[in-house]
């Protein structure tokens, strides 16, 4: 799961910095492909809390 999540927010990172349209720049722009990586983090801590 997690390798599958840090390759999603990895390839949005390219995405951004290959892109030459400012459509795309707008949208993903900064740490925007980060949240990918909130609410997975969130639940693995509760997971793992909870044990």
């Amino acid at each position: 799961m997690w390798l599958g999540i840090v390759l999603l927010v990895i390839s949005q990172f390219w995405l951004v910095n290959e892109s030459t349209n400012p459509l795309v720049h707008s949208i993903l722009s900064g740490l925007k492909p980060l949240k990918g990586l909130l609410f997975p983090t969130l639940i693995t801590v509760l997971y793992i809390k909870r044990k």
